[in-house]
């Protein structure tokens, strides 16, 4: 989940555990700087959207800022949403 400020910068509002950003190490308040190579702050809502998606299990490269520092991450795409919960053990 992500949110945009005004000047165009784009956070991580969430890492849901068990998608592709949580298990990439994604964490919430990192900035995503590019997507593939794109400066972020090029894309409007609908072209983000877009690189983001594709099929599962190809690979999304992101270079983001996290503490004044630059992190590459590949992720593997995941189905979009929450993963579902598995259900509590029978006693």
């Amino acid at each position: 989940m992500l949110g945009r400020r005004s000047d165009g910068r784009v956070f991580v509002r969430e890492a849901p555990p068990g998608l592709a950003a949580d298990k990439a190490g994604v964490r919430e308040g990192d900035e995503i700087l590019l997507i593939d190579g794109i400066d972020v702050r090029q894309l409007d809502e609908r072209r983000l959207h877009q690189a983001l998606s594709g099929e599962i299990g190809d690979p999304v490269k992101l270079t983001i800022l996290r503490n004044n520092s630059v992190v590459r991450v590949t992720l593997k795409r995941t189905p979009a949403g929450r993963p579902k919960e598995k259900p509590a053990p029978s006693p």
